[in-house]
């Protein structure tokens, strides 16, 4: 009879309480590593295929695949491509005569206008 008692009360330390946690959406999912974000700050590319300003999430510019084709072209453009966190400081070369951002973002708006890059590619 004893033996009866103790395994009820077995069973009935493994019944849910309701008290329990539940399992949400968000512990199921793996963990993932956060991109981060690239903007351009070069001049606009004719087409309309990158503009001033313009945010990718992606950890490298290799990444942004429509770009490809213009990178090949032109090279330079990869340099004008900044971590979000360091476009303030970025924005404020870019005016500075003599910076490398305003050199590199000179040059690339050159080739521009040169045809280097005729509708984008």
């Amino acid at each position: 009879m004893q033996e009866n008692k103790d395994a009820a009360a077995i069973v009935e330390d493994t019944k849910p309480t309701g008290k329990q946690k539940k399992e949400t959406k968000q512990d199921q999912k793996p963990a993932t590593t956060r991109k981060q974000a690239l903007m351009y700050l070069g001049p606009n590319i004719p087409g309309g295929i990158i503009f001033h300003g313009h945010v990718f999430k992606c950890d490298e510019v290799d990444e942004i695949l429509h770009i490809k084709g213009i990178c090949e072209k032109l090279p330079e453009i990869k340099e004008l491509f900044f971590e979000v966190k360091k476009v303030p400081k970025t924005k404020q070369q870019l005016m500075e005569q003599g910076t490398e951002v305003y050199g590199l973002y000179k040059y690339v708006e050159q080739q521009i206008d040169k045809g280097v890059l005729k509708n984008g590619v």
